[in-house]
């Protein structure tokens, strides 16, 4: 019995240490930021949830922004709930261009609460 007992204890903590590590991935909620940090003003004009085709795998989070003179699309893969259409206070963490021109951004974005969460740009539009 005390066999059982120590695997269920065993398997339990392991479980709670890989669901912290998964939303401390995509979600930072042990430490405080300055608000300041967070230059950008990003206006969340659609927030929606897709479902990918493959099993066993996450729902990603996509958000209509805009920021500045431009619409993006930005992409959360973790268990983040739908986001509020609003304005938040954001920063770019990521910027690489390659030489053929290919652009990989990442962008944090703060909430009110002083969560920040990570989203990938996928999709970007100029405003005419």
């Amino acid at each position: 019995m005390k066999k059982w007992f120590r695997l269920g204890l065993v398997v339990g903590i392991f479980a709670t240490a890989v669901h912290a590590q998964q939303k401390q991935r995509f979600a930072d909620t042990t430490t405080r930021v300055n608000p300041a940090d967070f230059p950008l003003t990003v206006h969340v004009n659609r927030s929606y949830r897709s479902h990918p085709n493959t099993p066993n795998t996450l729902t990603t989070l996509r958000l209509d922004v805009l920021i500045g003179s431009k619409e993006l699309e930005l992409v959360n893969a973790g268990s983040l709930g739908l986001l509020p259409v609003g304005d938040y206070k954001g920063r770019l963490v990521e910027d690489h261009v390659k030489k053929n021109g290919v652009v990989t951004k990442v962008y944090e974005l703060l909430l009110p609460d002083g969560t920040h969460y990570f989203f990938d740009l996928i999709g970007e539009k100029e405003l005419r």
